[in-house]
C-alpha cells in the first residue's frame, strides 16, 4: 500500500502493476513517479547552440544512456551514424560496434571513466549491434504509412520486434531503453563525414500502448525487464515536433545530400551482465519544416532587384529593368511570381522575357590540416578549418512571349502582355514554376556545416 499513500500525500503518482499478485499479498499498485518541484521539459534542437534535438525519455532510459548523445562530439555522432547506417548494401560488418554512452561527461572523460569501470554499457567500453552477429537474438523491423511527414504531424507505423528463444548455452535476455527517434544528416560527395543537424526522440512507451508486450517481468534498477519471446507489433504515432530545424531532403547530381532516418531502436542484455547490446532498424523519411502564416505572408521588405543595358543595335539608351518579390519563402511546386518594371530607352522593341531560376551550393569539405588547434581538440575539430566549392545549377525557366495586338474585326488576341515599344516603358506580373522537387528555401542549418543551399531570385 505504499504506492496508494506515497500519492495521497503527494510525493508520487500511482501506476498499475500488471506483475503484481492481487490477492496474495498485493495490492495491484505500485509507486509511480516521484512529484517534483520543477518539472522536467523535453530539450529543444538549437543548431547553434548544438543543444540535444527535442526528445522525451524516461528516468530509467536517462540512466543508461542512448544513441547519439547530446554531449558526444560532432566526429564521434559522424562516426556512430556511419556505423549504424551500415555499408553500401546497407548490412553491417561482422561484430560491429559503437562507443558506449555515458551521461554527464565530456567524450575525453567517458574513454578514461571506460577503462578503469565496468559501469558503463560495455566493460571495453563499446556497444555491440545485434544485426551484426551470426544470429540475433532481438530483430526489429518498422513499416510506415507515409515517408512524408511535416513538423507538427505525426509519423505513424507499426514496429514489429522479434525475440527468439536463448540457445542452450545462451542466458535469458532483458531489454529496455526502446526508442523510436529521427535523425537528418547531411553528407558531401567522395567523403564518408555525415553530419547530423536535426533529431528527435520517443520513448516507445509514449508513442504506443503495446510496448508492455515485449516484457515477462517487473523492470530492474537499470530500467531493463527480461524479454517475452516471440513476435510483437507495436502500432505507434510519433508527433514530429515543431523546432523549425527540418528543411527537406536535399538529392544534388554532384551528391551532395540532406537525408532523413526513422530509426526504431532495443536495448538488450545478458542476465546478471553489464554487457549490452542495441538492435536497430531504420527507414529513410522525409522531414518538411512547418510554414506559418508569418513565413507565408507578404515581407515588409519586398526583395527587389535592378539592372540596365544596352541592346545590340538599340542605339546608345539602355533598357532598364526592375523585378520584385513580394515573399522570400516559396513551396515546392509553387508559381513564384516576379513583378517587372521595364522602361525602354533603346530603338528596338521588347518581344521577350525571360525567368531563370538558379540553385548555388556550397560545400565545405572538413580539412583536419587546416585546424590551427591543439590536437587535443581532435574529438570536435574546428568547422571553419574547410575548404569550400560552390556550384551553380539553372533548375528552372520561363519565357514569356510577347503576344499579339487586337486587329480590325477581331474581338480577343493571343496572350496579355505585347511587348515594349521603343521609348516605352510597362509594368507586369508573370510566374516561374518552382520545380516539385526543389523547395525555394535557402539552407542555413548552422549546426551542419557542410553544406549551404542558396537560390536566386529569379532573373
Amino acid at each position: 500500500m505504499q504506492g496508494l499513500l506515497d500519492a495521497e500525500l503527494g510525493g508520487s503518482m500511482v501506476e498499475f502493476d500488471p506483475y503484481s499478485q492481487s490477492g496474495v499479498g498485493g495490492s495491484g499498485f505500485k509507486t509511480g513517479h516521484q512529484i517534483g518541484l520543477t518539472p522536467s521539459l523535453p530539450s529543444t534542437a538549437t543548431p547553434r547552440t548544438r543543444q540535444r534535438a527535442a526528445t522525451h525519455s524516461g528516468a530509467s532510459l536517462a540512466r543508461s544512456g542512448t544513441l547519439f548523445s547530446s554531449d558526444a562530439s560532432g566526429s564521434r555522432k559522424s562516426a556512430e551514424l556511419k556505423t549504424l547506417l551500415g555499408g553500401s548494401s546497407h548490412k553491417l560488418p561482422s561484430k560491429a560496434t559503437i562507443p558506449a554512452p555515458s551521461s554527464g561527461q565530456p567524450d575525453g572523460q567517458k574513454k578514461k571513466k571506460a577503462r578503469r569501470s565496468a559501469s558503463t554499457s560495455d566493460i571495453s567500453g563499446v556497444v555491440a549491434l545485434e544485426k551484426a552477429k551470426s544470429k540475433a537474438r532481438v530483430e526489429v523491423d518498422i513499416e510506415l504509412e507515409s515517408e512524408t511527414v511535416v513538423e507538427g504531424g505525426y509519423l505513424r507505423g507499426k514496429m514489429e520486434v522479434t525475440i527468439r528463444k536463448p540457445g542452450k548455452n545462451e542466458s535469458p535476455i532483458w531489454i529496455g531503453g526502446g526508442k523510436m527517434r529521427i535523425v537528418g544528416f547531411e553528407g558531401l560527395p567522395h567523403n564518408d563525414i555525415r553530419y547530423t543537424f536535426y533529431q528527435c526522440a520517443e520513448a516507445l512507451s509514449s508513442i504506443t500502448s503495446a510496448s508492455h508486450h515485449l516484457f515477462a517481468s517487473a523492470p530492474d534498477d537499470e530500467g531493463f525487464c527480461r524479454a517475452r519471446e516471440g513476435t510483437h507489433i507495436l502500432p505507434f504515432a510519433m508527433k514530429i515536433p515543431i523546432s523549425g530545424t527540418a528543411k527537406g531532403p536535399l538529392h544534388a547530381k554532384s551528391g551532395a545530400m540532406v537525408r532523413y532516418i526513422a530509426m526504431g531502436s532495443i536495448k538488450i542484455k545478458d542476465q546478471g551482465s553489464p554487457v549490452k547490446s542495441i538492435a536497430h532498424f531504420y527507414r529513410h523519411v522525409e522531414i518538411y519544416p512547418f510554414l506559418g502564416q508569418a513565413v507565408l505572408s507578404p515581407a515588409d521588405q519586398p526583395l527587389r532587384t535592378s539592372t540596365a543595358q544596352t541592346l545590340f543595335m538599340g542605339g546608345s539608351g539602355k533598357l532598364h529593368v526592375a523585378a520584385m518579390l513580394h515573399r522570400r519563402t516559396w513551396v515546392a511546386g509553387q508559381r513564384c511570381y516576379v513583378h517587372v518594371t521595364l522602361n525602354n530607352e533603346t530603338t528596338k522593341k521588347v518581344k521577350t522575357l525571360t525567368f531563370t531560376l538558379i540553385r548555388t551550393t556550397t560545400m565545405f569539405q572538413p580539412k583536419a590540416e587546416l585546424d590551427a588547434r591543439s590536437p587535443l581538440a581532435a574529438e570536435d575539430a574546428d568547422i571553419d578549418a574547410c575548404e569550400t566549392s560552390t556550384s551553380k545549377k539553372e533548375v528552372a525557366q520561363c519565357t514569356l512571349e510577347m503576344g499579339q495586338k487586337g486587329e480590325k474585326g477581331c474581338v480577343t488576341a493571343k496572350g496579355f502582355w505585347t511587348g515594349v515599344e521603343p521609348c516605352g516603358s510597362v509594368e507586369l506580373s508573370h510566374f516561374i514554376q518552382v520545380p516539385p522537387e526543389d523547395a525555394l528555401l535557402k539552407w542555413t542549418i548552422c549546426s551542419a556545416y557542410l553544406l549551404e543551399l542558396d537560390r536566386c531570385p529569379p532573373t
